[in-house]
């Protein structure tokens, strides 16, 4: 069975996204510098919402990340934010002490992520959730959930073949939505388990509340669906079956039996002041671990199977395949984790159009900030990935990039931050990397893969379809 012309859109609008267009050449006119030496320039007012990145332009116009010193945006609809695209500062910034939260914990989104989430914390109280959390989420311990995401990564693809039926044209995203779901749920609680598939059975529910969430970004009078009420009310049954599904599993923990899952390692986690997590922070991390990594995980995904069939060069793509074709490929985390040519494209695709290039955060004290103060309750906006436009023939997708001695990741780790960087960095980074790494191996070892000939339009939204054959 061939793959052919498997594409999608990237780039759905995230909470807290900035916008990201372009200056050309003779349009400098849109920036008003400021009018003192205390304040930054300003740029103004852009049409353009979240992540929007027309890849047709790249070498057409000069990007918001060319511009070497912080300024204001205003896009219509959401707050004032400094953006900032220089990487050296924005890791100046990222790895402040100042206290912060990011803007998803501002209140406005208390109703749906817990007025105690990790993105609202900040100080000691961030430290000690974060800190609690910190071995659930390692790298080492993620290896144990191995099995069950290799297995969800098959279903998935399995699932994605059967549904096209040879020819019929498919949404690769609603796959990759459902895949990123489970796969939190797998991480929590086996997934074979019963609590497993009645965390599974909550998808619709999920659904339900993220589709609120979303509509909080928005002015109210917007939320025709009445999005926002279900997503509370989505959010309420959910948080139900998980509080019951804690306090059984604390019944079972004290009495003996051992379970290798998250929740029981949530559970069991105390620091050296004998802190523990509480049935609500509990969910809230629930909550918090599915928001940041279903939209972003889903969306890099129909990225990458765009970049499949589109983007990379057909020396690459048979190098890749015949990297995960090796029989021990997929044996265990570790033999994965030590395939060059995957790990090169999964950082490629990050590195060319990622989903969420920036993150918002409010600063709770004042900071200084490239010299200059910044009173405290700014958004500021820092920029991760600067490294899709700066790098030499940005444009081009090639795995070299990430390769060998010199790769960029090493030579240049202060542009290249996918994850982000400092205390707030991505909680689930760890997961999410295994995720993209087995789905992208399993369908490169199950399926025969070409290059599309047909030109594609990267939009917002994903709009494109698979088609399998």
């Amino acid at each position: 069975m061939n793959f052919t012309g498997l594409i999608a859109a990237v780039c759905a609008v995230v909470a807290g996204a900035v916008c990201v267009s372009k200056i050309s050449s003779n349009n400098k006119a849109k920036i008003k510098f400021a009018e003192n030496d205390d304040d930054f320039a300003s740029l103004s007012g852009w049409p353009l919402l979240g992540n929007l990145l027309d890849i047709i332009s790249f070498g057409q116009a000069k990007k918001l990340s060319e511009i070497t010193v912080p300024v204001w945006l205003s896009p219509p609809g959401m707050v004032r934010r400094l953006a900032i695209f220089d990487p050296l500062i924005t890791r100046r910034v990222l790895g402040t002490n100042t206290p912060n939260i990011a803007l998803l914990g501002s209140r406005q989104y208390a109703a749906f992520l817990g007025p105690s989430s990790v993105f609202g914390l900040a100080g000691l109280e961030h430290k000690r959730v974060r800190g609690l959390s910190a071995k659930a989420v390692s790298k080492s311990t993620v290896r144990l959930y191995f099995e069950n995401i290799k297995r969800l990564s098959k279903d998935t693809v399995e699932s994605m073949a059967a549904d096209s039926n040879g020819s019929k044209p498919i949404d690769v995203n609603k796959y990759f939505e459902k895949f990123a779901y489970d796969s939190i749920c797998a991480f929590m609680v086996a997934s074979e388990s019963a609590n497993g598939k009645i965390l599974s059975g909550l998808y619709i529910e999920y659904m339900r509340f993220a589709a609120g969430l979303t509509a909080v970004v928005f002015p109210h009078w917007m939320d025709f669906n009445d999005d926002i009420k279900k997503g509370i009310q989505a959010r309420a049954k959910i948080s139900e079956k998980l509080k019951i599904i804690i306090s059984e599993r604390r019944q079972e923990l004290e009495n003996g039996i051992e379970f290798a899952d998250a929740l029981s390692m949530f559970i069991e986690s105390r620091d050296s002041e004998g802190n523990f997590l509480t049935n609500d922070d509990i969910v809230n991390l629930f909550f918090a671990l599915q928001f940041a990594g279903f939209e972003t995980t889903s969306k890099q995904l129909a990225t990458m199977y765009y970049q499949l069939t589109h983007c990379i060069s057909q020396t690459d793509l048979q190098l890749l395949r015949q990297e995960v074709s090796q029989p021990s490929a997929l044996e265990s985390e570790q033999l994965l984790s030590a395939l060059p040519t995957l790990d090169a494209f999964i950082k490629e695709s990050m590195r060319a159009l990622p989903v969420l290039p920036a993150f918002a955060h409010i600063f709770l004290e004042d900071i200084t900030i490239d010299g200059k103060l910044i009173k405290s309750g700014v958004t500021v906006a820092p920029y991760r990935d600067r490294t899709m436009f700066s790098v030499e023939n940005s444009e081009i997708f090639k795995l070299e990039r990430f390769l060998g001695e010199n790769a960029f990741d090493k030579t240049n780790a202060a542009e290249y931050m996918p994850f982000g960087y400092g205390d707030r960095m991505c909680l689930g980074m760890h997961l999410a990397k295994m995720e993209m790494k087995l789905l992208i191996a399993v369908t490169l070892k199950s399926f025969e893969l070409e290059k599309s000939g047909n030109k594609v339009k990267f939009t917002r939204y994903p709009t494109q379809f698979a088609r399998c054959k």
